[in-house]
């Protein structure tokens, strides 16, 4: 390998060296065993604060070669690192949220990624988000050509914490994540889900005298699957969506009697994908909130057996602009994947159905637009659903 510089052969670095040289000098002085020069270079870097480090630099320390990684100051660069990486991404579901902060997520190398799963700091407002973040990982890995290995998906998979996942989610939603196909079976989620009903101070002899025999497929892992607490809560504790439709084309479709249909842009929380959607038809305005498991394959919504795809109960606050002021009522709604739960935003006030008359549609609009709003206030825990 050839040295790009050769202070990589001594411990004196030249003033301005940038920190992309500083980590090459360190790879190549370890190929040529040079091991003082190597600490020199992974020293300077662990001394800069946190703030100073660039966004390579973060990602470049999850990935130094085995002889860097080990050492002293590559630990402590690491950290760093880590703390860096905390501040950037560490709210899960600011981070999904953020289209810029999404794509970092998604750009990070596996061991970053891992690492921010394992640290006690991440927060979520679910554990599902968490699911969510290495399956949109994952689908960028492959959008990008690169496969993403079984052993990689297992260490993956091992930092999430199952017990903690809603139980709808474990039964519905998780079967069908994409990236733990060939990672957990039908057998682990009914261990998760018998988990749930036991207290948290007796999981440690669960796993160890009832789940035995299936608990041998990797121990190490069930400490965080089943005993491991639930993540700090993001601060991002609900969203809200609102939708705006123009009066002119309500008026247009009620006074032909012809549908229209508008949506809001979905928005990623408690590891789904959320949206607000309204329709009008037979003279009146129905409004619907659609749901979908993030990195899942499809799943039936009608027919025989739908009702076993119910994913998720959550309380929302919903109401529309009425004379200019938003007014809300609570509600709790339970959601099917890839279906839409029609909600009751104004009962038999806006039916229409005997003839249009523009007047009653008029309390509702504010600068010419209907505005409908929704809170999505919790998604139920797993106790609190039964």
């Amino acid at each position: 390998m050839p040295c790009p510089a050769p202070q990589a052969y001594t411990e004196q670095l030249p003033e301005g060296t940038s920190q992309q040289d500083l980590l090459r000098m360190a790879a190549a002085a370890d190929a040529f065993e040079l091991q003082r020069a190597m600490a020199a270079c992974l020293t300077q870097l662990a001394g800069l604060p946190v703030e100073q480090l660039e966004w390579a630099t973060i990602t470049g320390a999850f990935t130094l070669p085995d002889g860097v990684a080990g050492h002293d100051s590559s630990n402590q660069l690491r950290q760093q690192a880590q703390a860096r990486l905390q501040q950037e991404l560490g709210d899960l579901e600011l981070t999904l949220q953020d289209e810029a902060k999404r794509q970092q997520l998604e750009r990070l190398p596996h061991a970053a990624l891992l690492a921010l799963l394992q640290d006690e700091r991440t927060r979520v407002a679910s554990e599902g988000t968490a699911v969510a973040a290495v399956a949109l990982w994952a689908a960028a890995q492959e959008a990008a050509g690169s496969s993403v290995a079984l052993e990689q998906r297992q260490q993956l998979a091992g930092s999430i914490r199952m017990v903690q996942l809603p139980s709808l989610y474990l039964s519905t939603v998780l079967p069908g994540v994409q990236w733990l196909e060939g990672v957990l079976t039908a057998q682990h989620i009914h261990a998760f889900t018998a988990a749930q009903s036991v207290p948290d101070d007796d999981r440690g002899l669960f796993v160890s005298s009832v789940l035995i025999n299936i608990a041998a497929d990797g121990s190490d892992r069930w400490h965080t699957w089943v005993e491991a607490g639930p993540r700090p809560m993001s601060v991002r504790d609900g969203v809200q969506f609102d939708l705006h439709v123009p009066a002119a084309e309500l008026s247009s479709c009620f006074a032909d009697n012809r549908p229209g249909r508008w949506a809001s842009p979905t928005i990623m929380f408690g590891g789904y994908r959320l949206g607000l959607a309204a329709k009008a038809e037979d003279r009146k305005i129905d409004v619907a909130l659609s749901l979908a498991g993030l990195g899942t394959g499809r799943q039936p919504t009608s027919g025989p057996g739908a009702l076993l795809y119910e994913a998720a109960w959550i309380e929302v606050a919903a109401g529309c602009m009425v004379d200019g002021a938003i007014k809300l009522e609570k509600k709790e709604i339970g959601l099917w994947t890839d279906s839409l739960s029609w909600l009751d935003f104004f009962g038999k006030e806006l039916d229409m159905s005997a003839g249009w008359d523009p007047q009653r549609l008029a309390p509702f609009l504010h600068d010419g637009k209907l505005t409908l709003r929704l809170n999505v206030t919790s998604l139920r825990s797993p106790r609190a659903a039964e």
